[in-house]
């Protein structure tokens, strides 16, 4: 469907007008070209050439409205400033070429609008529905409110549909936004779905149950809805109880009293042949939709990202023997929409990790089965087109899955997890669903050799002895490992060699916001250097804080593996814009030196002159004199106060 033959098309939608036209709607996707969409109709056995917009910037999520006069309304989300906003445009029955575009409501400063939907109404004059998010901050949390937004197309342009609501309808902070906790659901909890009535309109969509989890967690859904009578809104409405990913699909207008709508159904135990029901209800028969109180999500302030959290930014060049090198900043494990238990679409995840997460390089990571749900190739397609789209200059975009590996319990570890970071296409799939990756020994048979980086993690894990292991993501939004585990001091102090990264594992749409980050020191901001620097273990893990950490052996970086002739020279250099409030400089996990400091740089110089011949594993920990506050779940402060040097592997003697 698009016009380069190197070009990838997702989103596809489609609508037939009253005239017997095909239209199809599509996002465009190539390499190292911002996404943008097209829209093409068939007419008499013939395509028309693409029709795009005025737009200049990344575009995703078209849909489209056809109404029985031939009319077509086309909507999208689109990125610019800094954020997404909706905009229309009504191709005519023989545009071509590129169309103008309406913004329907400008967005307020900071923030953005996504997931539009489009239904023609029984008048024949297009709605439109949207999500608006607002980025917000509790406690150091970063997070996003959101409400569901409504207008109706009339003689003077978009305007509210009606009511004292202005464009909200439901706000959508219900699951979303943490009260007390949060817990992950397997649904689409931002995607609104309009339908016509003769007599009214309907906006539909789901949340879930509640923040807590429950065994099974695909049940945990609600259906809602809120009609429109043609004065205003009604209260929001109970469709539906249980399930999960309802959808009304291709069911544009409502007929008499039924309402009828598809989704997931909890699992049932021996049925293993469908997980779809096809549902329905009549109006008469819906509940009023329970509701918090609004004031429980008060705490929750509007916050301008991402200066407000990373605050200046330290020094950024190091010289050392081997070169000069650039500090940046990544997110290597952050989970999109294709986990089942998680949002965001990986676009919109890639632009927030670039714009307000303030990251020089991303993957999107999604969990390869879990729970219940295999992550297909086509979705991996997907995460490397919108990957391969981005400027290397601006961030280095990557790709990958998580391995979701469980060993057997039998004195083996319950998770072995693992992060795998694709950097070339192509490469072999061994996911725990195939016989490819049945098996630990499956899976390092299959991917050893590839262009991947396979990251260890969560609170438990085992090393299989491969290069593609050169890291270990010791802190992450779900906890400091470093702090709470020994995985990563036992695997050390047995030999094994390993870079320290910190990554979010996040699972609420905030990368480089979610609680861990990783410093690398790279020679250019290129992908083959991003990961040429994570091969050389030329990194170093934080619980989120931005600081400048250079610990260095004999002027050899971290990472590496050096011969010392004599005494072992240390030197430490930390500049953070947070005063620091304590050191520890460890050999083979032992402190050889602890002291406590009142300001945010340090140079700290030493001779370990009571190192015995042999090989010794140094590193260093700084701790930032702010505030920690535990959170449960996937929750934390955007930025933490802790940060953990990758080892140096220092032999003494001999040489």
């Amino acid at each position: 469907m698009p016009a380069g033959e190197d070009e990838f098309a997702f989103h596809v939608a489609a609508e037939c007008d009253g005239r017997g036209r095909l239209w199809v709607a599509y996002t465009a996707w190539s390499h190292g070209r911002e996404p943008r969409v097209g829209v093409r109709r068939l007419e008499d056995g013939e395509w028309s050439d693409e029709i795009c917009f005025d737009v200049g910037c990344p575009q995703m999520r078209p849909v489209l409205a056809a109404g029985r006069d031939g009319a077509v309304w086309v909507a999208f989300a689109a990125y610019a400033n800094g954020g997404f906003r909706v905009v229309t445009a009504e191709p005519a029955a023989d545009a071509a070429g590129r169309l103008p575009v309406e913004v329907p409501v400008d967005p307020i400063a900071g923030r953005q609008q996504l997931f539009p939907d489009l239904c023609i109404g029984a008048d024949g004059m297009p709605w439109l529905a949207w999500v608006t998010c607002t980025d917000v901050v509790r406690d150091g949390v970063v997070g996003r409110q959101a409400t569901l937004d409504v207008a109706r197309r009339g003689p003077e342009g978009w305007r509210p549909a009606g009511g004292p609501r202005s464009f909200t309808v439901a706000h959508l902070d219900w699951g979303m936004l943490p009260v007390e906790t949060y817990w992950g659901y397997n649904g689409l909890r931002y995607r609104p779905q309009l339908c016509a009535h003769p007599h009214d309109m309907w906006v539909f969509w789901e949340r879930h149950r509640s923040e807590t989890s429950i065994p099974e967690n695909v049940a945990n859904g609600q259906f809602c809805g809120c009609r429109h009578d043609g004065s205003g809104w009604g209260p929001p409405q109970l469709v539906h109880n249980g399930g999960s990913c309802f959808t009304i699909g291709g069911l544009r207008r409502l007929e008499g009293e039924t309402i009828e709508w598809a989704c997931r159904r909890p699992p049932i135990p021996g049925d293993e042949t469908c997980d779809i029901a096809f549902l329905s209800t009549r109006r008469s028969r819906l509940t009023a939709l329970a509701e918090y109180r609004a004031d429980v999500w008060s705490d929750w302030q509007p916050v301008n990202l991402p200066g407000a959290i990373t605050g200046p930014p330290p020094p950024s060049t190091i010289s050392a023997p081997s070169g000069d090198y650039e500090l940046i900043w990544g997110d290597l494990h952050c989970h999109s929409y294709y986990s089942p238990d998680a949002e965001g679409e990986p676009l919109e995840l890639l632009l927030y990790a670039r714009d307000r997460g303030a990251l020089d390089f991303c993957c999107i990571i999604d969990n390869d089965y879990y729970p219940h749900i295999v992550l297909s190739e086509s979705a991996l397609d997907y995460l490397y087109a919108v990957a391969q789209s981005f400027d290397e200059s601006n961030m280095a975009a990557f790709w990958g899955y998580e391995y979701t590996y469980h060993e057997p319990h039998e004195g083996g570890r319950p998770k072995n997890h693992r992060a795998v970071v694709c950097y070339e296409r192509d490469q072999p799939l061994a996911r725990r669903t195939d016989a490819s990756g049945a098996e630990a020994r499956a899976f390092v048979r299959t991917m050893r050799g590839s262009a991947t980086l396979w990251h260890p993690h969560h609170e438990e894990w085992a090393l299989w002895g491969c290069k593609e292991e050169e890291n270990a993501e010791v802190v992450a939004g779900w906890g400091d490992y470093m702090q709470w585990t020994d995985v990563c001091q036992r695997h050390l102090a047995a030999g094994h060699r390993f870079g320290l990264t910190g990554a979010s594992d996040n699972h609420r749409i905030c990368p480089g916001m979610g609680g861990a980050v990783t410093g690398l020191f790279v020679r250019s901001r290129s992908r083959e250097h991003v990961v040429e620097a994570l091969k050389a273990r030329r990194c170093f893990a934080t619980t989120g804080c931005r600081l400048l950490l250079d610990f260095r052996v004999d002027d050899h970086l971290q990472g590496e593996v050096v011969q010392v002739s004599g005494t072992p020279r240390l030197r430490l250099s930390v500049r953070s814009a947070t005063e620091i409030e304590h050191v520890r400089v460890l050999r083979n996990e032992q402190p050889i030196a602890c002291f406590s400091v009142d300001t945010g740089e340090i140079d700290w110089y030493h001779a370990d002159e009571t190192a015995e011949p042999g090989e010794h594993v140094y590193r260093a920990e700084v701790r930032l004199r702010r505030e920690v506050k535990q959170f449960p779940h996937n929750i934390a402060q955007a930025a933490g106060a802790m940060a953990y040097s990758s080892p140096i592997w220092a032999t003494v003697g001999g040489g």
